[in-house]
């Protein structure tokens, strides 16, 4: 660090062993040096009990570093200042003035003061300069009786790496912000405890939407883009503690600021040419006028191909980049990053047009850059293989054979991925190409051979690797998986798809736990999607009620202690596609819990499935549950109960947790309350209101029949007649009057 480097690169032109011509060219090379980094825990304010006879509060350094020599001694020294910048003899208070550790009397310290700690921490001396930082905290002395606080926090990178953080550190706003507060009561006895997260300088809103987590809990966890770059925050935590011994209630604070960084910005790229044939023409990406106070600033270019982003090349300093490119109209993304990680996007779109490729040739050069360790040309060469394979160019029986052998490399380059310097970009890249070539258009286009070896890297990748997995080489891997299996289609369930199934779920099971591992306890889902899926997880403990759905509507209740661990779990809610399974309704809803006893016995595990939005409120279903039977191979709904929830979701109560689907059955309900009895009793859509009504129109066609008879007969003396039809007219009264009724 600090030296300048001189490199003499010579070239020569030779042919047939005989030298046309050489070149050299001078590189220097200068390490900067970068600044000591000095640390106090807790954040930059604390607060203190005073008063007492022995009560101490210790400002903790030893966190600091020199990033020249991580392991060199460093050098301390200690000031302590009131709050009118008087500075105190700190001898007086502590004999530590020189150590990483200032513990400090605080019994000599005034009540309702504050006082300001500064830390000089000095590093190596490199090229006759001194090199050093500085770090302060603030201390409140009070009366009451309060725990001692203490806040950090951690950060999550884009690609799912993390870190402890500081005050020092500045990060992007895209990264997850984790703050933790630690409370310690120091043998204090206590009967309750409230904490409530809060931001001083700052018009955010802690809700739902800007927070993973309850502003009450130990750990707050900020959503990514919530703050706005290059701006200072102060976070506050606040514990209200009520004591048993003396009773009293008190409030601690501590707070702690972060300041973002800011993205390189101004600069812009370019592509040229615009237009060109696939894995022949020379496409050269420039960018320019790019500005960041965090250099030097790096250059990272990748392809967007199925929603995956598959690097074509290292990250680099050098703003320009030459590459041959696949089929397609591409969408090209320039990553342009600072020293600190800090993020911006380019996005170039263009034309490649399909020209005849010769395979055999393509899949030699794909061997030779295997051979050579050519991650990048190998991984584009396979990516510009695999889109012309699917153009439709060959016939399906050579696409197989063709897909198989790119996947055998494939696995090839995997392999080589697990030593590679940059393990997440190395991941990615090796499962982006397994989930692209098993995408199929047709069935008989992935063969056997494909999906063990694709089942084999992504198992080597897990098995050697999970940790380097993020989110989008996850979701890759699922993608991978998934497709698969549904390449059987849905017509067969034999023995090698039901061994790729269970391949599926168990790599779901331990990818979905790798989705949350940097969270705490509570924290939101994480939910990621694929073509043919999607898969949610959320880091639980077992002490309270647990749940977890996808976006769909689809999800899972857990009852508080059901889960027999006293850890924290991940609890997953996974929609495979249904072909996946033997068809049974809806498409199967996978949960599974990583961390916990897979032995899960409660009756109030409770399965939700998407309800369609087609449905009325007029319509009812019978929902009849199932899930799949790892012993039978077939759907059961034993121990299932099906019912529809009050917001009209179909969903099953279940004692176990596995494979779950559906089945509605759609049915006419009729619901009765008191005031439309009779209206519906009297319609004429009820049988029986036909039969009631044909014989009263026939009673009344009879009674003018007779009428007009009687006033016939009457002049003629037809007194017998006369009386023989009312005879008649009153037995069939008496009929109509006594006959059994059957409508209520």
């Amino acid at each position: 660090m600090g030296e300048t480097y001189g490199f003499i690169l010579n070239a020569q032109s030779v042919s047939n062993g005989e030298i046309f011509g050489t070149t050299n060219r001078t590189l220097s090379v200068t390490v900067l040096v970068e600044d000591v980094v000095a640390r106090i825990a807790g954040g930059s304010f604390v607060m203190a009990t005073g008063g007492g006879n022995n009560e101490s509060h210790v400002f903790d350094a030893s966190a600091s570093y020199d990033p020249a020599n991580k392991s060199f001694d460093l050098s301390y020294m200690w000031t302590l200042k009131t709050s009118s910048g008087s500075i105190l003899d700190i001898t007086k208070f502590s004999q530590d003035v020189t150590s990483s550790r200032l513990r400090v009397n605080v019994s000599a310290l005034q009540i309702n003061t504050t006082y300001t700690a500064t830390v000089e921490v000095t590093g190596k001396t490199i090229n006759g300069t001194t090199r050093y930082a500085t770090s302060t905290q603030e201390l409140q002395i009070v009366k009451q009786v309060i725990p001692s606080l203490s806040i950090g926090f951690k950060l999550t990178k884009n690609n799912g790496e993390t870190f402890e953080a500081d005050s020092s550190t500045k990060p992007d706003i895209s990264w997850k912000t984790t703050l933790i507060l630690s409370v310690d009561y120091n043998g204090k006895n206590y009967t309750d405890s409230v904490v409530t997260w809060s931001i001083l300088n700052s018009g955010i809103n802690l809700s739902s939407d800007n927070v993973l987590t309850s502003v009450n809990s130990l750990s707050l966890v900020l959503a990514s883009s919530v703050l706005s770059a290059g701006v200072s925050y102060m976070f506050q935590a606040s514990v209200t503690s009520t004591f048993s011994n003396p009773s009293t209630t008190s409030i601690a604070t501590s707070r702690i600021s972060i300041n973002t960084n800011i993205a390189p910005r101004l600069g812009k790229c370019a592509i040229s040419p615009m237009e060109g044939y696939a894995l022949d023409t020379l496409f050269t990406f420039l960018c320019t006028n790019w500005f960041d106070e965090d250099t030097p600033i790096s250059y990272l270019f990748s392809t967007l191909t199925d929603s995956i982003y598959l690097p074509i090349s290292s990250t680099q300093t050098s703003s320009e980049f030459s590459s041959i490119l696949p089929q397609g109209n591409l969408t090209v993304r320039i990553t342009v990053s600072d020293s600190l990680g800090a993020q911006t996007y380019e996005n170039l779109h263009l034309n490649v047009t399909t020209k005849p490729i010769d395979l055999e040739k393509v899949s030699l050069k794909i061997d030779e850059s295997l051979s050579n360790g050519d991650v990048q040309t190998s991984s584009l060469l396979i990516q510009g293989s695999s889109t012309y394979i699917r153009s439709g160019s060959i016939d399906i029986e050579s696409r197989a054979n063709n897909v198989s052998a790119l996947m055998n490399q494939t696995k090839t380059l995997a392999y080589s991925s697990i030593n590679s310097a940059d393990k997440r970009s190395s991941v990615e890249v090796s499962a982006g190409l397994c989930a692209q070539l098993t995408d199929f258009t047709h069935f008989n286009e992935i063969s056997n051979n494909t999906r063990n070896i694709a089942v084999e890297t992504i198992s080597m990748l897990v098995s050697r690797s999970v940790e380097s997995f993020t989110e989008a080489s996850i979701s890759a891997a699922l993608a991978c998986l998934g497709n698969s299996v549904d390449s059987f289609g849905t017509d067969s369930d034999s023995e090698d798809k039901k061994s790729l199934r269970k391949s599926f779920i168990s790599h779901s099971k331990l990818l979905g736990n790798q989705l949350v591992s940097s969270n705490v306890a509570g924290e939101s889902k994480v939910e990621i999607q694929w073509k043919r899926g999607m898969l949610a997880a959320r880091k639980l403990s077992s002490s309270s009620e647990a749940s977890v759905s996808l976006d769909e509507g689809a999800g899972v209740l857990v009852p508080a202690n059901a889960v027999n661990t006293s850890e924290d779990f991940t609890l997953i809610t996974m929609q495979a596609n249904s072909s996946q399974y033997p068809t049974f309704g809806e498409n199967p809803i996978i949960v599974l819990i990583e961390g916990a006893d897979s032995n899960l016995e409660n009756d109030n595990f409770t399965i939700t499935f998407p309800s369609s939005s087609s449905e009325t409120s007029t319509d009812s279903f019978n929902v009849t549950c199932a899930f799949y039977n790892e012993t039978i191979e077939d759907w059961s709904s034993e121990g299932l109960f099906g019912y529809i929830n009050d917001n009209g979701a179909p969903s099953c109560q279940t004692p176990h947790l596995t494979s779950f689907s559906s089945k509605k059955v759609k049915v006419r309900v009729n619901t009765i309350v008191g005031e439309s009895i009779v209206e519906e009793a009297f319609e004429l859509k009820q049988p029986i209101m036909v039969y009631c009504t044909s014989l009263i129109g026939i009673y009344i066609a009879l009674s003018i029949y007779a009428c007009t008879l009687d006033s016939r007969y009457k002049d003629q003396g037809g007194k017998l007649s006369s009386e023989k039809f009312w005879e008649m007219k009153n037995r069939l009264r008496y009929e109509l009057a006594t006959a059994p009724r059957t409508c209520k």
